[in-house]
């Protein structure tokens, strides 16, 4: 599986739901889920970027543990991120919406990670991040450019959305049960 979409309904992920998905290129996580659990995409190899959206405030012990990230971008709703949240990664690139800098221990991030990469912050809390226990660490930090950091989307015709069994069998009004969604020409697969 290259690509999971976290269904919007969904409020908790549970720990480890994606650890061990080593070809896991994207990973689509709702707004309404506040917290991303321990463990939960350890051993993502292939996993090189994440976004964690609006919503998410915790982001609990080793959740990225040995993931292939290279970049993520952290929310204005983030406050705390655990230890060894990102332990096993070299992070080049962070950027973080909040505001006031979220409470993170010595070994949230590597040194590695300290050291190398690019943490981009909002303007208005650059000093903030600079006098922060941990965030000080970090050699590189600048201004948020919020034109960089916003993805610009180009606005499609909706696709029409299928459902198929597991036997592969289009189901025209899917219940409750596991099924494949179809939307465009990605596939997903969703519990309702």
């Amino acid at each position: 599986m290259t690509e999971i979409v976290v269904p919007k309904g969904v409020t908790q992920i549970e720990r480890a739901a994606f650890s061990g998905c080593s070809n896991l290129l994207e990973l689509t996580i709702p707004e309404n889920v506040t917290l991303i659990p321990n463990s939960m995409c350890v051993s993502c190899a292939s996993l090189e970027n994440i976004v964690i959206p609006d919503g998410v405030e915790t982001i609990e012990s080793s959740a990225f543990f040995n993931a292939g990230l290279t970049s993520i971008t952290l929310p204005s709703t983030i406050t705390k991120i655990n230890t060894n949240a990102f332990k096993g990664i070299q992070l080049t690139s962070i950027k973080i919406l909040a505001k006031t800098p979220p409470t993170i221990t010595s070994s949230s991030f590597t040194s590695e990670t300290q050291g190398k990469a690019v943490l981009e912050v909002p303007e208005e809390s650059l000093s903030k991040y600079k006098i922060t226990d941990f965030w000080r660490n970090f050699v590189n930090i600048k201004k948020l450019d919020i034109a960089t950091s916003i993805d610009s989307t180009i606005a499609e015709e909706p696709a029409e959305v299928e459902y198929y069994n597991i036997l592969g069998v289009k189901v025209n009004n899917p219940t409750k049960g596991l099924y494949i969604k179809k939307c465009g020409n990605k596939a997903y697969k969703v519990m309702l």
